[in-house]
């Protein structure tokens, strides 16, 4: 998510609701720190599902109060509000609504809402005649679950709930539903391990097929919730757990082959399961399908036709690490990326020094990256304390160093890549990344610009391996990251980068 909803003060965000054409997004979000955990009702714009978030919008005094306000369902014509409203002091929650009669006119007052009985988080189907939503009631498998009510028309009162059953709901709680635009899909959180789930069926009259984790792309070290898939399919949105919202992309599986290009072999392989329900080649018009691989799956691979798709191993891109310092299992990502504050024999530091201790709001994919804090004059931290010590260098510098030697020829790979983000106000240094075997061979690449480390924007820099000349690839031992010059006696400056995607590619993922 960009600035305009992550920007650097605000906690504590907790849920979203989008518009169906994708350009009006309500969210849930304590912008004033210094009164946590009251949370208020935003809305922002866009021109376009291309174009950034435009500036959020307070939802004013009718839809927010001194309690706090979160959780939003907006309905399809942009005219009901549903939210939770949480009174820390008597610890009660509320489902909460206001409506207007048009979109031009404010917010009404809001006031409680039972016409679905007791629930929480809503999410309402394209056409405003189902809705879906978490509750404790009779009738469930433990805790809470996710029940679905309908209405003939948006004049009439909501149904008779109903439960989704075992495949959705069990003994250890969901919730924070989110349906997507065709109904065949439908994301949720598992209250018990904080996790992202997913449901898919071939059409709305089926049932629920088994619940899906969707993996470490989404559901990382820490908390995860709120998710919120985008009316085109293709964004999952969600929260990370009283930080900051994020997303990723959903993009089908088009390289059917695995030779890392979208051409006749993969059409081919698609004929063949033609009029099937092989959910590997039906990956349209929504990512998951429907149900059969039909014209709308030939769309989708068309729409990618001579697509070169990256083939890469990775390295590191930093998701596996955790705020637990004091596990012995040594997750956190100063463990694994040694630096100064460690090794005393330079002026890095890997990692914040409070949680998160890896970057969670300025990343290139995923939801961490690495932050590198370089210190060039000469002296190193120790605890709270900074002390000159003789013979340590002007440069900083982190490794990650490999029980066995790594092979870095497997696949025909020939690049190593990394993305970076810097700062304007970071001191101009030599940035080099370097490789070391196992017999202790080394070579140091320095990046061509100098300045590169002032740009605050993402960068790639790939490297041909050919370049680590006599160092054994096969025998990779030790990969460090650095700023400035490892053979200099002059002090120099300090600064901030952000690390990410550390990988090796083919020549395809150049």
């Amino acid at each position: 998510m960009d600035q305009a909803i992550n920007s650097p003060n605000v906690t504590n965000p907790s849920g979203f609701s989008f518009l169906s054409d994708g350009l009006k997004l309500y969210f849930g979000q304590n912008r004033n720190p210094g009164n946590p955990p009251r949370r208020d009702l935003w809305v922002t714009e866009r021109e376009s599902t291309d174009a950034p978030w435009g500036e959020a919008v307070n939802l004013g005094p009718n839809v927010n109060s001194p309690e706090d306000d979160s959780m939003p369902a907006i309905s399809p014509d942009d005219l009901e509000l549903y939210f939770v409203r949480w009174s820390p002091a008597h610890g009660t929650q509320l489902l909460m609504r206001s409506t207007r009669a048009s979109t031009d006119e404010p917010w009404g007052p809001a006031a409680e809402f039972t016409g679905v009985g007791q629930a929480w988080q809503l999410d309402f189907a394209p056409n405003g005649l189902t809705v879906y939503f978490d509750s404790k009631r009779p009738g469930g498998y433990g805790g809470r679950d996710i029940w679905v009510s309908t209405r003939p028309t948006t004049e009439d009162d909501w149904g008779e709930a109903v439960n989704l059953g075992p495949n959705v709901n069990d003994s250890d709680g969901q919730g924070q539903p989110s349906i997507s635009n065709d109904g065949l899909a439908l994301f949720f959180t598992n209250h018990t391990t904080g996790r992202i789930l997913m449901c898919v069926r071939a059409t709305v009259d089926d049932d629920w097929g088994p619940a899906m984790d969707l993996g470490l792309a989404v559901n990382g070290q820490d908390q995860h919730s709120y998710p919120e898939i985008s009316p085109d399919g293709s964004i999952l949105f969600f929260t990370l757990t009283k930080k900051v919202f994020r997303q990723v992309s959903i993009k089908p599986v088009v390289d059917f082959d695995d030779n890392g290009s979208v051409g006749t072999d993969d059409l081919l392989r698609m004929i063949e399961a033609w009029g099937t329900d092989n959910s590997f080649y039906d990956i349209g018009p929504m990512p998951w399908g429907d149900g059969v691989v039909n014209e709308a799956d030939l769309e989708v691979l068309m729409e990618r036709w001579g697509e070169e798709i990256p083939i890469y191993t990775v390295v590191d891109d930093f998701e596996s690490y955790d705020d637990d310092w004091e596990n012995p299992a040594d997750t956190t990502i100063w463990e694994t990326w040694i630096d100064g504050w460690f090794s005393g024999t330079s002026g890095a530091i890997v990692g914040y020094a409070e949680p998160s201790f890896a970057e969670i709001r300025i990343v290139h994919s995923g939801y961490q990256a690495m932050p590198f804090f370089y210190d060039n004059d000469g002296t190193i931290l120790e605890g709270d304390a900074e002390y000159e010590k003789t013979g340590v260098p002007y440069y900083s510098e982190t490794q990650r160093t490999w029980a066995e030697p790594q092979d870095w020829t497997k696949n025909g790979v020939d690049v190593l890549s990394l993305w970076f983000y810097g700062d304007p106000g970071n001191a101009i240094e030599p940035f080099y990344v370097a490789l070391e075997d196992n017999a202790g061979n080394r070579k140091d690449i320095t990046h061509p610009d100098p300045a590169v480390l002032t740009v605050n924007d993402w960068r790639q820099w790939s490297i041909p391996l050919a370049d680590f000349t006599d160092v054994d690839l096969t025998a990779i031992k030790v990969m460090y990251i650095g700023a400035g010059d490892p053979t200099g006696n002059q002090p120099g400056g300090s600064g901030l980068v952000r690390i990410d995607d550390i990988e090796l590619h083919r020549p395809s993922g150049q």
